[in-house]
């Protein structure tokens, strides 16, 4: 039997989500072996990549295998402590998992529920805020699977691609988020400078051979002269990249410096289609502004994607068609739909999506998104032609026809 300090785990609900490493995990795991300790991370990504309609409606009982191959590695390594990480949403979720493990082994739980509520837990210790710690252990979990080709890294481009973090946190107070209320527990600000994020990234490349990667900070470009002194550094790797961005924090010169270093797209939350409801919600941002940010991404041939939010309280039909109008006027290339709920935290309170609301978000995101226009980009149509890329076309395509007929 395996004998290790730590174990760590995310909750199995996790284990669905497309090709995406558990990076918080790996950045605690280097954090524990800098300190000397021995750890293992429990991670058992899904067999079954492509969402067909058959996947949705056995969904439970594909996260009760995942539960029970997860139950069973941690049962074959006499560890210390296992360690869980938890979201809001999993709290019920987690207290399973420590209820039926508190027997065996110490129990530690980390992330942002415990950090903001560390009284729900019943365990022996409890991990607030975040272990400052800059690189992760790549080596501990599948990074062989993590990379496989994929049009999910950058959403809508097929690409060998991964993960990148190099920063946490948001400097702004949107009323329908928690991030003022997680910067009491989690500082804001790079945890890497720019030559230790591209010394990572060159490595990545070296070792797994990516094509691309993705920066997963919830906002990538709040400091211009990081974005451009990174871009410079990457832009000899020959990587075609993609961040999260507001429109509020970027301009020309530095949108031109990260299309010449590789960068193909920016996701943008743009929620609202109003100067009105943009103000409500405290965003910091006006709908002319967007205008002119996605006109300069078009210009430079930066995709853009946008991410509009629905079921607001006090919403109103109003809202619907100055959103409509919005992706008119801005032309995203991929358009994204999600329904308000109101995490603990949020200035907004709570609201139960009504089923025309989800009906509406279904039908809209058929119509703004068309497929072909979303998997055309050229820039990476040589590697479509590698094995590895080839093996994953199929499933793509299943995925596609499966969605379009739900």
């Amino acid at each position: 039997m395996e004998k290790v300090d730590i174990t760590l785990m995310s909750p199995p609900s996790r284990m669905v989500n497309h090709y995406r490493p558990p990076l918080a995990l790996m950045y605690v795991a280097e954090w524990y072996r800098m300190h000397g300790k021995k750890v293992k991370i429990i991670d058992v990504p899904m067999k079954q990549i492509v969402r067909t309609r058959k996947f949705w409606s056995n969904i439970k009982e594909t996260l009760c295998d995942i539960k029970t191959e997860m139950y069973r590695q941690i049962s074959e390594v006499r560890t210390e402590w296992l360690g869980i990480s938890c979201y809001s949403p999993e709290l019920d979720e987690v207290t399973t998992i420590i209820e039926y493990w508190k027997p065996h082994t110490k129990i530690m739980v980390g992330g942002i529920h415990p950090s903001l509520f560390p009284n729900d837990f019943k365990v022996d210790l409890v991990v607030r805020g975040r272990l400052d710690v800059t690189y992760p252990a790549y080596d501990l979990v599948n990074m062989k699977y993590y990379t496989t080709p994929n049009p999910y890294a950058i959403r809508g481009v097929f690409l060998k691609a991964t993960y990148v973090l190099s920063s946490m946190g948001c400097p702004f107070s949107c009323a329908f988020c928690a991030a003022p209320k997680l910067r009491e527990c989690f500082e804001s600000g790079y945890i890497k400078n720019p030559v230790q994020l591209a010394k990572e990234i060159r490595k990545l490349k070296q070792d797994y051979k990516i094509d691309g990667f993705y920066m997963i900070d919830d906002l990538f470009t709040l400091d211009k002269n990081y974005v451009s002194e990174f871009s410079n550094l990457i832009k000899k790797e020959k990587l075609l990249w993609g961040c999260q961005s507001r429109v509020n924090t970027i301009d020309e010169p530095t949108i031109k410096t990260m299309a010449k270093s590789g960068c193909i797209q920016m996701d943008f939350g743009i929620e609202r289609g109003s100067n009105e409801e943009l103000k409500r919600l405290k965003k910091g941002q006006t709908v002319e502004k967007t205008r002119e940010v996605f006109a300069l991404c078009r210009k430079n041939r930066i995709r853009t994607f946008a991410n509009y939010l629905v079921n607001l309280p006090e919403e109103r039909v109003k809202d619907y068609k100055d959103i409509r109008q919005n992706i008119r006027d801005i032309r995203p290339t991929i358009t994204s739909f999600n329904t308000f709920r109101g995490y603990v935290g949020c200035e907004l309170p709570d609201k139960i999506p009504k089923e025309s609301t989800q009906n509406w978000v279904k039908i809209a995101t058929h119509k703004y998104n068309s497929i072909w226009e979303n998997l055309q980009d050229k820039r990476n149509i040589r590697n479509l032609f590698r094995l590895s890329y080839l093996k994953q076309l199929w499933q793509l395509i299943w995925e596609v026809i499966n969605q379009k007929f739900q």
